[in-house]
């Protein structure tokens, strides 16, 4: 097999995680589920198909220490080839950017995408599908990762699979009952966020679709760029790989995968995530339950006791404390931006 890159995207705050997930210290970054946070779990993860030397991680200027730190757990060479981000712009200039820095040293290189708040459980059934994708990929294909869905999430969109997988169309994230008409349909997938390219192909539906993202993304990778990066990157557009790309090309297939994937966005999709206690109970920390059942009950210090509540999300930090339905922990948003106004310390 030719030499992959990979693409690790790593400049979210996580919101939708709070009081767990922090303005300064944003998801990414956190242990949810073993000793390795989930941006070394998303690099730890691609090392059998990847060479260190052909990982690109980019993250925001603000991490950048905490970024380095962990990355330079696996090797020195991929902290110090991280691409850092001065402002946000969404994925597709992230993408471009290191998608551009890759297609100096091989054109036709094949480039995987990945974000950095990702799970996996089965590994060997990733790196399968992963071989599967990269033969697509290479054959001018752009894939994107299609999840087989096990319930009616609405915190996830959705992809409509045509014959030969061929992408028919990108679905926002759907209210209860349309998800659960996705399920029935059987040919509705999660979008994984996850994307299998070659180089040129991906740089010439960039030129077609966003000419402008192109230009700047270019420009990017000149000599001397890095001295005026700011004044660079703040021209591009926000625009996100989903809506600049996929949804226009002609070239998008989906691969559906079966793999033991989450992207934990909220704390419902931790619960999905993690293993339960006989009463559905998802406890992490000095939790005690009683006559309480399917809730996610996580503390960082001091004990939790709860009884007679079902469903809930409660989460106790230091100095917060959220509690909330469960299924409603995907418009945490609104309620973030809130305590933000009037409790800035503890966001």
């Amino acid at each position: 097999m030719k030499d992959i890159n990979a693409i690790i995207l790593a400049g979210g705050s996580g919101t939708r995680l709070w009081p767990c997930s922090r303005d300064a210290f944003p998801k990414q970054l956190l242990l949810f589920d073993g000793d390795q946070s989930l941006l070394q779990q998303s690099v730890a993860r691609i090392l059998p198909l990847v060479k260190v030397k052909n990982i690109s991680v980019v993250a925001s200027q603000k991490y950048q220490k905490e970024t380095t730190e962990q990355l330079q757990v696996f090797d020195k060479a991929i902290a110090k080839a991280a691409l850092y981000e001065p402002m946000g712009r969404n994925t597709l200039p992230a993408i471009s950017w290191a998608v551009q820095e890759f297609a100096k040293k091989d054109p036709q290189a094949v480039t995987c995408v990945f974000t950095s708040d990702h799970v996996i459980k089965n590994q060997e059934a990733f790196l399968s599908f992963m071989k599967l994708a990269i033969g697509q990929a290479d054959q001018g294909k752009i894939v994107v990762f299609g999840i087989q869905p096990d319930y009616p999430a609405t915190g996830y969109g959705y992809i409509e699979a045509g014959a030969d997988n061929v992408v028919s169309r990108f679905v926002e994230k759907p209210d209860q009952e349309t998800a659960q008409d996705y399920i029935q349909a059987g040919n509705f997938y999660w979008n994984s966020g996850m994307f299998v390219f070659r180089n040129d192909v991906f740089l010439d539906e960039l030129k077609a679709f966003e000419p402008e993202i192109f230009h700047v993304s270019e420009e990017l990778v000149k000599d001397g760029a890095v001295e005026t990066l700011e004044k660079i990157y703040e021209k591009f557009p926000n625009q996100s790989m989903d809506y600049g790309i996929m949804e226009r090309t002609q070239k998008a297939i989906v691969v559906p995968a079966d793999m033991g994937w989450s992207d934990l966005g909220d704390w419902n999709a931790v619960y999905h995530h993690l293993e339960k206690d006989n009463d559905f109970n998802v406890v992490k920390g000095d939790v005690v339950t009683h006559e309480s059942k399917a809730n996610i009950v996580w503390t960082e210090e001091g004990v939790v006791a709860t009884m007679g509540v079902s469903d809930l999300a409660i989460i106790k930090t230091k100095d917060a404390t959220l509690i909330c339905p469960r299924d409603k922990t995907q418009e945490l948003k609104a309620l973030y931006e809130k305590v933000k106004k009037k409790y800035f310390g503890v966001t």
